[in-house]
């Protein structure tokens, strides 16, 4: 059984919000064989979340959580610049308080 064409896009969506960049065809296929045997979206966004290239590479260096919400919206596209606008700047401060996993990015940005 293959993935969805919505799980792709979601898996495509959480490499890029993480990593900046996209997974490649050998990840893509790795990452939907997991979401294929019953990983969801948001413990692959976990899993990702957790590897050493996220932790040490991404978010190194990045010690509070206001850092870290800056990377991952950045890497979303909302960069400092649109930040500016009302309903972003709410929705930062809505992450700020909640982002013990970055599970709870997932919803806002795909469908599973």
């Amino acid at each position: 059984m293959a993935i969805s064409k919505a799980q792709e896009t979601g898996i495509l969506k959480i490499v890029a919000g993480l990593f900046n960049a996209a997974p490649g065809g050998k990840n893509l296929t790795i990452l939907a064989t997991l979401v294929e045997n019953g990983v969801t979206l948001s413990q692959l966004a976990d899993v990702l979340a957790a590897t050493d290239i996220f932790q040490q590479d991404i978010m190194g260096g990045k010690v509070t959580v206001e850092e870290q919400v800056d990377v991952l919206m950045n890497n979303f596209g909302l960069t400092s610049r649109i930040v500016r606008s009302a309903r972003l700047r709410k929705l930062r401060l809505i992450l700020l308080p909640k982002l013990t996993r970055v599970s709870v990015l997932v919803p806002l940005f795909t469908k599973q």
